[in-house]
């Protein structure tokens, strides 16, 4: 069964909550401030982490450590992303977000004694909160492009083991492209990298961070 390091998720939520609350406040102060919701889907694609796992294999009754060489990937299909944005000026926001992706984690393991090759994946689901800063850019016509980073919290869960869940702490960054439609609907193209600690299999298992790179495309709608 999966082990990963646990970190606060609710905090993060929480934080994410207080940031609304507090950016509410502020907007209620001018009735010129817009409230604006978010829908977008897209690719995401993660790297791979490799390295050393030391596996004890008995021979003749005496127990050798056999170097096993592990590479780990992340992988992800896409990624379904919501949220709101609450304008605090006609340049700056706040937004809270949401995100799913269907994901694994697969560890292809190469012994070169006596171990052989093995190839593990693990189904896995990963939920996204985050708390984010949006700073808009000068637009050309109907194109207006921005600036995002954030922090938040990634919770995974493997379907079929009710022990297993795993919570990380994660940030983000990159930025995208809106393209007005109307007073209302805006079309959105944006990219955002998403760093977060690799989950793992255990103790032995390569870990560090993994950088999930997330390009997407939906529409917004402004009040």
């Amino acid at each position: 069964m999966l082990t990963i390091n646990r970190c606060a998720f609710w905090p993060c939520l929480v934080f994410v909550l207080a940031l609304l609350a507090l950016a509410q406040n502020a907007a209620a102060q001018d009735s010129a401030h817009r409230i604006e919701l978010f829908a977008e889907g897209g690719a995401s694609m993660s790297n791979q982490v490799t390295g050393e796992q030391p596996n004890l294999v008995p021979i003749n009754s005496t127990i050798f450590p056999v170097p096993e060489f592990l590479k780990t990937s992340f992988l992800t299909t896409g990624r379904l992303f919501t949220g709101v944005r609450l304008w605090l000026d006609p340049h700056q926001a706040v937004e809270a977000n949401f995100s799913y992706a269907p994901a694994s984690l697969s560890e292809n393991g190469y012994c070169p004694l006596l171990c052989g090759e093995s190839n593990i994946l693990y189904p896995l689901r990963a939920f996204f909160v985050a708390g984010n800063y949006v700073h808009e850019l000068p637009s050309v016509w109907r194109a207006r492009p921005f600036l995002t980073a954030g922090l938040g919290g990634v919770r995974f869960f493997q379907p079929g083991f009710v022990m297993f869940s795993g919570n990380h702490f994660t940030a983000n960054f990159g930025g995208g492209l809106d393209f007005r439609l109307s007073r209302h609907w805006v079309f959105r193209a944006e990219y955002r990298d998403w760093i977060l600690a690799m989950p793992q299999t255990g103790e032995g298992s390569p870990g560090g961070l993994t950088h999930n790179s997330v390009p997407s495309i939906g529409l917004a709608y402004r009040f």
